[in-house]
């Protein structure tokens, strides 16, 4: 029992070691793990960190590992300036305009058919990549790991973001479309045209409308109301409104792909 206890702490104080060479959290300082000097003892403060672990007490941990910072879970690494998305967004432009540039004499604001045609394929795998990865592998893992309600609370962040990001991403192509010839046209302006047209639908009326019912789902829920026909009536709107904003991000996305087929014919003709 006792090597077993040695061999254990041994194992932990390793983890903690290596755990601490690449983790960014506040538990860097100090993460050592501290033998104690028997092995009934090391087991209880093998017990406590890992409970303390799990429960963000940093009183707990303190005790076991002197000097230890408090915990802030806000705090997992310090900012920096290339993290930020304005700092990565001018980034990106800086590399489109290099390009542009060295490769044209037009002007900065006449942009050459070069840089429209970068920013077009860029838009267009914006779009199609983000869709795709959001609508068939990151809502779907989410739905299946995740309580109904964090899952809910998480895609009302993050759905707001993501008709933003693909409305830009379509109104770019739509923007650009006129300085590629082989690839104008009025099959890919009502292919672009029906893709930005759901997504702003979904955006500022879908959207809006499935999340302020969902969340008054989650408050009748909160006060024990699920089993009143108040609570079965927002469930069927909200039911209604989820397939609509369904129906709309795959009509968008066929609307995308259809004019990704238009690309790819330019590339071959």
């Amino acid at each position: 029992m006792v090597a077993s206890s040695k061999i254990s702490a041994c194992l932990l104080s390793v983890l903690l070691t290596s755990t601490n060479a690449f983790s960014p959290s506040p538990y860097r300082a100090h993460s050592t793990l501290q033998t104690m000097p028997n092995s009934k003892s090391t087991h209880l403060s093998e017990s406590n960190y890992l409970e303390s672990i799990s429960t963000g007490d940093s009183k707990k941990t303190s005790v076991l590992v002197p000097n230890l910072p408090t915990w802030d879970p806000t705090n997992w690494t310090t900012k920096r300036l290339h993290n930020t998305p304005l700092f990565r967004s001018a980034a990106i432009l800086a590399a489109i305009s290099l390009a542009g540039y060295s490769t044209s004499t037009s002007s900065l604001v006449n942009i050459s058919t070069k840089t429209a045609a970068m920013l077009h394929v860029l838009s267009f795998g914006t779009f199609l990549g983000t869709n795709v990865y959001t609508t068939f592998i990151a809502g779907i893992t989410m739905y299946k790991n995740l309580p109904r309600q964090q899952f809910g609370k998480l895609q009302a962040k993050l759905f707001p973001l993501f008709f933003n990001l693909c409305s830009i991403a379509t109104l770019l192509q739509i923007v650009t479309l006129n300085k590629l010839p082989k690839i104008y046209g009025t099959k890919s302006l009502i292919a672009l045209g029906i893709t930005l047209g759901t997504t702003l639908f979904n955006q500022f009326l879908i959207e809006p409308i499935s999340t302020k019912i969902m969340f008054q789902r989650y408050d009748m829920e909160k006060n024990g109301k699920q089993n009143g026909p108040e609570y079965k009536k927002l469930a069927a709107s909200f039911g209604m409104f989820h397939g609509i904003s369904s129906l709309m991000n795959l009509t968008a996305l066929c609307g995308a792909v259809a004019h990704g087929w238009y690309i790819a014919s330019a590339l071959v003709a």
